[in-house]
Parts: C-alpha cells; structure tokens; sequence
C-alpha cells in the first residue's frame, strides 16, 4: 500500500527484504535486479 501512497527506492528496498525475510534471499534479490533495470551486478 505505501508504494501506491509515496513511491520511492527506499520504499522499494524496504519491500525487497521484507519479501526476502518471508519468501527467502532469492525472491528479495530478484526485486533488487529489477530495481537496477538490466540486472548487473553493481559491485
């Protein structure tokens, strides 16, 4: 629902660990990849 309210990255990020803590690091790091948009690694 935030996400409707006040989008932002943050809100974002938050959601992708959130979704990471319920559904395990594989689904919260898919979210994170399509947050950058072409799915490489920023380190």
């Amino acid at each position: 629902m935030l996400r409707q309210v006040a989008p932002s990255p943050l809100v974002e990020l938050n959601r992708a660990v959130a979704v990471a803590m319920r559904d395990g690091p594989v689904a919260g790091l898919a979210l994170l990849d399509a947050l950058t948009g072409d799915g490489s690694d920023p380190g």
